[in-house]
């Protein structure tokens, strides 16, 4: 039911998630089979895809799961490649993993696991074509969210890939107090423009179950 935006510049994208009845549990494997028919659909697709495989850890976990889930994105990923060639398709919110309170508490520990989380998924980003950060708000704080927004865009840059960041003009749901409730209208252009200038380009997220105005 979404409105046809393509007037000001604005395109549907097309997103991927697991296949129908796969587990979404961390050390579900991957049913390569079932992926690559959920991915049928995408034959002939010429656009942007983001792949919503978010089950994976690579943190918090053994280096041995860890391994085991950059095995598996990077399964995702070829089997995308073979489904559309000629697509641009990426993992949303995989790659750079997600750190607020590190960066704008600059605790050192907590950036430390960041960076190692990183570097695993830097394996997974050689094997995609975009990247697709995560810097939905989870807090009424600009500041904070300004020095989270910077420190994950710099992070992306690292990896040498168009940057598409997610936005949402609603906050977070993990905010009890928040959730549902709508980004203030000066703090949401602030994020449209903070990542205009330092993205490639912006996903707009939602609008699902509700009607459009």
């Amino acid at each position: 039911g979404k409105p046809d935006l393509s007037e000001y510049g604005i395109h549907a994208l097309r997103g991927m998630n697991p296949p129908q009845g796969a587990s979404n549990e961390s050390s579900a494997p991957l049913d390569e089979a079932k992926a690559r028919d959920s991915m049928r659909s995408l034959k002939g697709y010429t656009g942007i895809v983001y792949l919503d495989y978010e089950m994976w850890p690579l943190t918090g976990a053994t280096p041995e799961v860890i391994h085991e889930s950059v095995e598996r994105y990077i399964r995702v990923a070829e089997i995308a490649h073979d489904a559309t060639p000629v697509a641009s398709f990426g993992f949303y919110g995989i790659i750079p993993c997600r750190e607020y309170w590190g960066l704008v508490n600059h605790d050192a520990k907590k950036l430390a696991k960041w960076q190692e989380c990183n570097r695993a998924g830097k394996q997974i980003a050689d094997h995609v074509t975009v990247l697709f950060p995560s810097l939905y708000t989870f807090y009424n704080d600009q500041h904070g969210w300004d020095v989270y927004a910077k420190g994950m865009l710099d992070e992306a840059r690292r990896y040498k890939k168009p940057v598409y960041v997610f936005l949402w003009p609603e906050f977070h749901p993990s905010n009890s107090d928040l959730k549902g409730t709508n980004v203030p209208a000066k703090f949401w252009r602030h994020q449209l423009e903070f990542c205009s200038s330092r993205a490639d380009g912006v996903v707009l997220w939602g609008g699902w179950e509700e009607r459009w105005q």
